[in-house]
């Protein structure tokens, strides 16, 4: 159905919309802070305030996770991304190394 039409439809049939602005502008609801906190150098940080302190590379889903998976928070914070060159590397090292001889 050609746009012309439609808009004539709608207006036979009084149905309004809101204006995009109305809808679009809005402030976005933010997600329930979590209130969790982690200890570093005796202070109680938040995620976000810790990514503050954080290498610059590092994402905040990175340093969640590495939170989550239980490195220590001075370690999650400081040690920068592999590249997946370097990743590959090291597991190509690690994986191809004789098991049970002595290096």
């Amino acid at each position: 159905m050609p746009f012309p039409v439609f808009k004539r439809l709608l207006g036979e049939g009084s149905i309004r919309f809101k204006a995009a602005s109305a809808w679009r502008d809005r402030a976005k609801p933010r997600g329930k802070p979590s209130g969790r906190k982690w200890k570093l150098n005796g202070e109680s940080l938040t995620l976000d305030e810790l990514l503050e302190k954080a290498d610059p590379s590092i994402s905040r889903a990175t340093l969640r996770f590495r939170l989550d998976q239980g490195w220590e928070v001075q370690k999650a914070l400081e040690t920068p991304l592999l590249s997946r060159a370097e990743s590959g590397r090291r597991g190509a090292d690690v994986s191809n190394k004789p098991k049970g001889k002595a290096a």
